[in-house]
């Protein structure tokens, strides 16, 4: 809301809310790589004071997994998920009609990847990239395989190269794909799947309900004979979390939620060519598969935030009011089209009809 109401401020009076709020995103993003860089080097742990260290629990291959200001490293993994995307959506779509702006936006959104690559976490990187790739397609409407192939090639030596040049991200996929381990000791998540697609099959209609959920979690871990692995965690899925200890009863309240979510964000795209919502959206669903990302307070604030940034940019960037009884559609589609309407208003100013040729 705070974003909404600031985007028309801004726009009432004339001034442009990109300069100012880009750049300060900019900066943020610049000084919290700086502090991350901080931790993962030496453990800085400054929230708890100047002389606190991160644990030993988050040092691995040399270098500790930092987390930013934020509690765990995966939650800021995906908040930097939402805060890339929305940017990189942004970015595309000022970039033909405010192409200096839209480099900010693009610069925003690449830092916070690099965020994303210092806190360790695997998912959360190849999934953004892979997303901006699909940004990429839809923005430029790519049909052809060699484009496909070759923006996919693109965003393969991305990755290769954060990967590559990253002790923690090696050492994470060395460890997935070393043969000698079994299967569930290199990918823990699947114990958890296991075990909570067990509790929904008990109980499919309701779960086990919230109150219940903490104390039948650890019996079932144990009837699956997992009773010796120390980390008995929730299911890291927020489909089979939900199905578990709200059945399909409670899953239905999900599924209202993520069809809301699409379909404001399929109606942005098409409305107004501007994929924020859909990258959102996409970014919410994927990344669920392997987190409870909607049961997590940080990421809940940080999409909501999102949310209302896109909405914001989108209000700044020439969406009108309902009130003023304009369709949408006549005011504004993309940045494109507001460059094509300002080049309009020059040639009638200058007595030019457009009409003519």
């Amino acid at each position: 809301m705070t974003f909404i109401l600031a985007a028309k401020s801004f726009r009432e009076h004339g001034l442009n809310l990109f300069t100012w709020q880009a750049r300060g995103l900019l900066m943020a993003s610049l000084v919290l790589g700086l502090y991350m860089l901080g931790q993962r080097n030496f453990g800085w742990d400054w929230i708890h004071g100047f002389q606190a260290r991160i644990g030993e629990h988050r040092f691995a291959y040399g270098v500790y997994r930092a987390s930013g200001l934020m509690g765990h490293p995966l939650s800021l993994a995906y908040n930097c998920m939402l805060l890339a995307l929305v940017t990189f959506a942004q970015g595309l779509w000022m970039f033909r009609s405010q192409r200096r702006q839209s480099w900010t936006w693009l610069l925003i959104s690449a830092v916070n990847l690099g965020l994303i690559a210092l806190t360790g976490s695997r998912y959360p990187l190849v999934l953004t990239v892979a997303l901006m790739v699909l940004g990429i397609l839809i923005q430029t409407r790519l049909a052809n395989l060699q484009n496909i192939l070759g923006l996919g090639l693109l965003a393969f030596v991305i990755i290769s190269g954060l990967f590559l040049f990253d002790p923690v991200m090696m050492g994470r996929v060395q460890e997935l794909m070393d043969p000698r381990l079994p299967w569930e000791e290199r990918f823990d998540r699947w114990i958890f799947w296991k075990v909570h697609l067990q509790i929904f099959m008990d109980q499919p209609w309701l779960g086990t309900g919230l109150a219940n959920y903490d104390r039948l979690l650890l019996d079932y871990y144990d009837q699956a004979g997992y009773t010796h692995i120390e980390r008995k965690y929730t299911a890291h899925n927020i489909l089979l979390q939900t199905l578990a200890d709200s059945g399909i009863v409670g899953s239905l309240a999900l599924l209202v939620i993520f069809a809301v979510l699409f379909r404001a964000a399929f109606r942005t795209l098409k409305d107004f060519r501007h994929q924020g919502f859909l990258l959102i959206a996409l970014g919410t669903l994927f990344g669920g598969l392997l987190q409870n990302t909607l049961r997590d307070s940080e990421y809940l604030y940080a999409l909501w935030t999102s949310m209302g940034l896109c909405c914001g940019c989108l209000i700044a960037g020439g969406v009108p009011d309902e009130s003023n009884g304009r369709s949408h559609l006549q005011d504004h589609q993309s940045g494109e089209d507001l460059a094509d309407r300002h080049a309009h208003e020059r040639r009638s100013h200058a007595g030019v009809d457009s009409d003519q040729g």
